[in-house]
């Protein structure tokens, strides 16, 4: 028999006392039965324990140990057994039962046996929902912790009466709405802890008065709006946390008037515009944190009291000066914290006087451009925090400010240097973008010559010097030189942008107007200036927000006539215009753009716009004044001591040499004679760095030691992973292949070329010897240097394959293949978290890195990774995770499977990856906006289509705080998921384990099978998508039952606002906001009951968001065509992703009729045609829905005797259609089946698809009936019904299904379920009237037309711009 061991650490009466809390001895614990304690206890005369911890199952230590005093359990789930043990402990004096599971509740008797020792009780994170009577008692208790329990009803009024000994009291997190009073008496309490509690009607404002010996208070997150009068008596009080509450109609003025003894103050994030006065009265204080309050100014007087201050925090606080009255802290200020104000040019000249100080932050103060040599002055000053000031010039920020303060004070001693020995230097770049073929070559060449020059170029020449990656060219600017960048217009080479893009580059985007003349002929203006200028912004100001206004060149002038060009011309800048207006309103950015701050001043101003064409000769002069002023603007010329200069002249006239680069070694010993040190050599190289003369990665500990010099063979390295026709590249490379020897290595022949390619077509993996023939071949650079740079701008990640032992290389940009999206199926529980950006389009090559940061970030978990066109997917023998992005949407995902075994390792994972991703987009693209939420996993196993979503609370606070602190961890991790939260819908009551919701650490063996059977309760109440669907039917027949002699159909949208799940693995068609324009025409004509369903179908589609026209009249058949033709004309389309028509009327087989009898119609076709890509152009592309009723003929039963109008004019002897036989309720549920079926195929077979990018149809046009969904009310031939006094069934039944369910389903799949709402209503009104008259029934027909397997979502995860 085996002797049972526990995880156990003690202390007896023979050793010495435990030097810190009980708890840290947790490390200690160690695996030792019973009788080895006693064994070891009995080594020593009169020995008995007295300190205790122990995790896991626990030994009947009243046995073992009756005289303990110090008592600690962890990752317990603990029994009323165990705990009743505690009744037998008379000598208790510290108990430390933090983070167990007592949920089952305690004895009320627990604590009876040690009232009188009992000093410290720890009850935190123990899911308590009430407390023991016993607790009472403890008369003597100088320290209760009680944080994170659920005790909004738990504690009395009467609960802290006897406690008078309470000198600590935490109830963080508790969910209290009110203070007990009992509380209040507790004269002896030293620190009270109430933080994360609702305190909606304030904290009772004589709380304080007996509270004699407080000295620390946190009242963080408790939603006051003041602070209780008697706070500011409590003499002793030394700190006082208030922060993250809403002061916004201030604090009394006297709050603080009598807090002699405060030394730390906190009142950050509290919406405070206005500090009391009494602040600065606090002579003891010597830390203020009033950080992230909108309070724009502070009074002179607020610091003249504060004589002990040392410590000052007041970032983004819209600050624009400081009070004079701060250089009275002079003496004691060591600490002053500053970032995010609105400080202009300079910093306020009392921060210079303030000669005690050590530490300065004044980062992301982004209107900053100087800074004064005096601070240097400060001989204290060792830390000098510039982080974000990228708009500084004096000294520069890139490659001086950036780097601290040992940096700044060397630029100022260089720059004491005056007089000849200075030179005057222009830190700054142009960068010259725009589509290809748009004359960018051109526009830099004439502007060096200053006269038009012409490259020539054809556009189907892919490999002259024109269409490289990027070109750098220098021109002169009034004599300063000033390096400008051609860069590639193709889509290819943007991905390349960034490594030469600088926070001091001026933007230029050129168009060729007939570029534009073609795109907007094709998908309207505002997609044209999208494509044309829009998108070139994002690698401008989502990078650099502080980027000066962009210059816009219109070329190709002389290609229009005068009236033409002036034309065109405003209708690319109105449309520019629409689409700022549309950046302001789809939300502010995390850092504000500059160029778009003023929203009422046009995209372009006219000083920034010009023409080129054959009669321009003046233009490239205006050109070039326009780009100095910028610079001189932007206050880009710098003076820097002339042996600095000489070094740039050298590396100028070196980059012309055909070596690939310079040595940091090199260059410190060929100026050393010159008595320049590696250090200013170095800041040399961070200037032309940033004036664009050559690459410096000082960031890289691989690459520091090198100057990439000569920027053709940079170009070189990115042309072999980035061309706009890959295709015939590789062709090229097959068919001029030469064999190569390299030193040590075989000769690379033309069989392992083709092999290598045979592997590379397959999988998008490049073997290392391939890789290494392109470089060799087409590339000066070494090997190593070319891996090390590509990884350094995350571009390529390598792979060693452990089961061949094979180098692999992944470049995003090579993948073709599509995610197969049932990489996860069979898991057991998905973690999921996603992305949604919002205005200015992330450019395609960010989600590439996003990829390769994850592939690094989880390189040690040896997962097997495959990379893919739109993500990535890895796994290993325990988890799989999954990358997964649609750029078109601007959306993303991150998932993680996860199971009872594996939970605590796939919250890792997404947790690692979230930070990584945020971190990244902070850093790289700092002013983007996007959402992150987590996906209830529940919901997703559930198969919810609206799962979910925790956006601001929760972990994500927590991930979103530690970014903006800067610390690398943080997130809370809970320890058990016993505990029960609720699922994240709100609509949904169910519960479900902590863990599902919250990271979480390793679970026991008892929470493992918690989270098992909680796994199992979901799968078994789980329904199909089918059978879900069909329930949906149910309910709209029901409501249409119950609601029948309604005519008004009062209801709202169902959940509108709640996103369904994204990247389903569906194409879907972008939407906008309004949806679009929505065409109703009604006939009232003869037809009863008509004018019901005008108003029911035009509250609806309002509702949707479309913007609702049309009339319930008398039309003619021609009237309703004109209708539809002066719809199509209307400009606004352009703008909109959608066009819905419903068309209400008489009609038969293929006519639809108007008001002047059997002659007037119109056929079906005709109508159709008036919206077909060839008369609507503007929806080409875009999805146009119709929803017809009226009659397709006459067929109906013979024996029914209709008591209602039906929508039908007599039958002409013209022509014949082909009938389909109705369906019977059973026979289109068959049919429907089969239907979903198609449509799950449909779903698969697209993932191997496109379903990011536009599908590119084989077909070379078209077509008239592309991108349209029609319901028409009865089958080809039959009858459609309406009711004299509720309407049309076909309009009820829309109607139903659009508000109920338009938030979670495809057009397509609604109108297949409203043709069956249809079928099963007229079969139920067939069964209620045969008795009398006989049956008849009715189907409507569906066409659907949409292209490429799309679907069309009325309430999309969010309106693409």
């Amino acid at each position: 028999m085996s002797v049972k061991e526990y995880d156990i650490w003690y202390r007896h009466t023979k050793q010495a006392l435990p030097t810190t809390a009980l708890f840290n001895y947790e490390v200690k614990c160690s695996l030792q039965s019973k009788y080895e304690i006693k064994e070891e206890l009995a080594g020593y005369e009169e020995a008995f324990i007295t300190h205790m911890i122990f995790k896991g199952e626990s030994p009947n230590f009243t046995k073992l140990a009756p005289y303990l005093r110090e008592l600690c359990i962890r990752k317990v789930v603990l029994s009323k057994l165990t705990l009743n043990r505690l009744q037998k402990l008379k000598y208790l004096e510290k108990i430390d039962l933090e983070g167990n599971d007592l949920s089952a509740g305690l004895s009320p008797s627990v604590f009876k046996s040690c009232q009188q020792t009992l000093r410290h009780l720890n009850l935190s994170r123990c899911q308590l929902r009430e407390l023991p009577e016993s607790i009472t008692g403890l008369e003597h208790l100088n320290c209760l912790y009680l944080d994170s329990n659920r005790l909004e009803n738990a504690l009395s009024d009467k609960m802290f009466w006897s406690m008078k000994d309470l000198k600590e009291l935490k109830l963080q997190g508790c969910g209290l709405t009110k203070v007990p009073s009992g509380m209040c008496a507790l004269y002896n309490l030293q620190l009270l802890d109430l933080r994360r509690n609702h305190f909606f009607n304030n904290l009772p404002d004589d709380m304080f008065y007996s509270m004699i010996s407080l000295q620390k208070l946190y009242i963080g997150r408790c939603e006051l709006t003041t602070l209780p009068t008697s706070l500011g008596f409590v003499s002793t009080l030394e700190k006082l946390v208030t922060s993250h509450n809403d002061f916004s109609s201030g604090l009394p003025d006297d709050i603080f008037q009598s807090l002699h003894s405060l030394r730390n103050l906190t009142l950050s994030k509290n919406n405070m515009s206005h500090l009391p006065s009494s602040i600065g009265r606090l002579e003891s204080l010597e830390i203020l944190y009033l950080s992230d309050n909108p309070l724009m100014q502070l009074a002179e007087e607020t610091f003249y009291g504060l004589k002990s201050l040392v410590e000052l925090h007041v970032g983004k606080c819209e600050l624009s000066a400081l009070p004079d009255s701060l250089k009275a802290c002079k003496d004691t200020l060591s600490c002053l914290y500053i970032p995010r104000n609105g400080f202009h040019v300079e910093l306020p000249r009392v921060v210079l006087q303030l000669t005690n100080l050590r530490k300065l932050v004044i980062s992301k103060n982004v209107e900053l451009k100087h800074l004064d040599p005096e601070l240097m002055a400060i001989k204290t000053l060792t830390d000098l925090d510039c982080d974000g000031c990228t708009n500084l010039q004096h000294p520069p920020y890139e490659g001086v400010a950036n780097l601290g303060c040992g940096q700044i004070r060397q630029f100022f001693r260089d720059q004491a240097v005056t007089g000849e020995t200075s030179a005057l230097i222009t830190i700054c770049t142009i960068a010259v973008v725009g589509r290809k073929m748009a004359g960018k070559t051109s526009l830099v060449q004439s502007l060096k010559s200053r006269m038009r020059i012409l490259t020539n170029r054809e556009e189907d020449a892919p490999f002259d010097e024109t269409t490289r990656v990027f070109s750098s060219i220098e021109i002169e600017l009034d004599g300063l030189p000033v390096q400008i960048f051609d860069f590639g217009g193709d889509d290819a080479y943007q991905t390349t942008y960034q490594l030469v893009l600088r926070s001091n580059s001026i933007p230029v985007v050129v168009v060729n107007l007939k570029h534009f003349e073609q795109l907007a002929a094709a998908f309207g203006d505002l997609v044209a200036a999208k494509e044309l200028v829009i998108n070139w912004f994002a690698h401008f100001y989502l990078v650099y927000p502080q980027l000066t206004s962009t210059i816009l060149i219109i070329t190709h002038q002389d290609a229009f006539s005068e009236s033409n060009y002036t034309a065109y011309r405003e209708r690319l800048l109105l449309a520019c215009n629409q689409w700022k207006s549309k950046i302001f309103q789809s939300g502010n950015s995390r850092i504000e753009i500059k160029a778009f701050t003023n929203r009422h001043q046009p995209m372009f101003i006219e000083a920034d716009i010009f023409e080129v064409g054959k009669h321009t000769s003046t233009t490239f002069n205006r050109i070039a004044s326009r780009l100095l002023h910028k610079i001189q603007e932007k206050d880009c010329r710098t003076v820097i001591p002339f042996n600095w200069y000489k070094i740039i002249k050298f590396l100028q006239k070196e980059r012309f040499d055909i070596s690939s680069h310079l040595s940091l070694r090199d260059l410190n010993a060929k100026f050393k004679k010159d008595g320049i040190t590696e250090a200013k050599i170095k800041n040399v190289l961070r200037y032309a760095h940033m004036a664009g003369y050559l690459l410096w990665f000082e960031d890289s500990e691989e690459l520091s030691s090198y100057v990439f010099h000569n920027m053709d063979v940079i170009v070189e390295l990115l042309e072999i992973v980035f061309n706009h026709d890959e295709e015939k590249k590789w062709s090229f490379r097959e068919d001029n292949f030469q064999p190569y020897l390299s030193y040590n290595e075989p000769v690379v022949e033309k069989k392992d070329f083709k092999q290598w390619l045979i592997f590379f077509n397959k999988t998008s993996l490049l073997l290392d010897h391939l890789f290494k023939y392109l470089v060799r071949t087409e590339s000066k650079l070494a090997f190593s240097h070319a891996v090390k740079i590509l990884q350094h701008f995350n571009l390529l990640y390598e792979h060693e394959d452990g089961r061949t032992d094979l180098k692999l290389y992944l470049i995003p940009s090579f993948a073709r293949r599509k995610i197969d999206i049932s990489f996860l199926r069979g898991s057991t529980l998905i973690l999921c978290t996603s992305f949604a950006f919002k205005g200015l389009k992330l450019p395609h090559h960010a989600y590439h890195q996003m990829s390769i940061l994850l592939l690094n970030l989880h390189q040690p978990r040896a997962f097997n990774i495959s990379l893919y066109s739109n993500g990535l997917a890895a796994q290993n023998s325990l988890t799989k995770f999954l990358l997964q992005y649609e750029t078109e949407e601007s959306e993303m995902q991150f998932k993680v499977s996860a199971c009872a075994n594996t939970i605590h390792s796939s919250w890792e994972i997404l947790v690692d990856s979230i930070l990584t991703i945020m971190r990244y987009l902070h850093q790289s693209w700092r002013a983007l906006q996007y959402l992150c939420e987590y996906l209830c996993p529940h919901c997703l196993l559930q198969g919810f289509p609206d799962p979910g979503r925790l956006e601001k609370s929760g972990f994500l606070v927590e991930v979103e705080e530690l970014l903006e602190s800067g610390e690398s961890s943080g997130v809370t991790w809970i320890n058990e998921a016993v505990d029960e939260r609720k699922c994240l819908n709100i609509t949904n009551p169910d519960l479900i384990p902590a863990s599902f919701i919250h990271p979480c650490k390793e679970l026991s063996e008892a929470e493992k099978e918690v989270f098992q059977n909680s796994i199992f309760e979901i799968e078994s109440a789980k329904i199909s998508d089918y059978q879900r669907k069909q329930n949906a039917i149910s309910a709209m027949f029901d409501w249409l039952i119950q609601h029948e002699h309604e005519n008004e159909m009062k209801m709202d949208l169902v959940n509108l606002n709640m996103r369904r799940q994204p990247l389903t693995g569906v194409l879907k068609y972008p939407m906008s906001s309004p949806r679009g324009r929505a065409l109703i025409i009604s006939n009232s004509s003869n037809r009863v009951g008509s004018e019901v369903d005008f108003r029911n179908v035009k509250d609806m589609l309002s509702k949707l968001d479309f913007v609702v026209v049309g009339e319930h009249k008398d039309y003619t058949a021609e009237e309703m065509k004109e209708a539809i033709i002066q719809e199509t004309r209307l400009q606004d389309h352009e703008s909109y992703k959608m066009f819905f028509l419903v068309l209400m009327s008489h009609g038969r087989k293929d006519k639809i009729g108007g008001c002047d009898g059997p002659d007037d119609e119109v056929s079906m076709d005709d109508l159709l045609n008036l919206i077909s890509p060839k008369n609507f152009p503007a929806m080409t592309g875009k999805p146009k829905v119709v929803i017809i009723q009226s009659c397709s003929g006459v067929n109906k039963d013979s024996l029914v005797d209709l008591p209602d109008d039906h929508d039908e004019f007599e039958e002409s002897s013209e022509g014949s259609v082909d009938e389909d036989p109705s369906f019977s309720e059973e026979q289109w549920i068959s049919f429907s089946n089969t239907m979903n079926t198609w449509d799950n195929e449909s779903i698969m077979l697209s993932s191997e698809a496109s379903n990011t990018e536009p599908v590119k149809s084989n077909r070379n046009e078209i077509l008239a009936g592309d991108d349209l969904l029609m319901i028409k009310a009865s089958q080809p031939g039959y009858v459609a019904f309406r009711d004299k006094k509720v309407g049309s069934w076909l309009i009820r039944a829309s109607v139903v299904a659009f508000y109920q369910y338009a938030h979670q389903l495809d057009l397509h799949t609604l109108f297949k379920m409203i043709q069956q709402v249809v079928a099963r209503y007229s079969a139920n009104y067939n069964y209620e009237k045969k008795k009398v008259e006989g049956g008849y029934g009715q189907i409507p027909e569906i066409r659907c037309r949409l292209t490429h397997m799309r679907k069309v979502f009325l309430v999309p995860e969010e309106a693409v711009l």
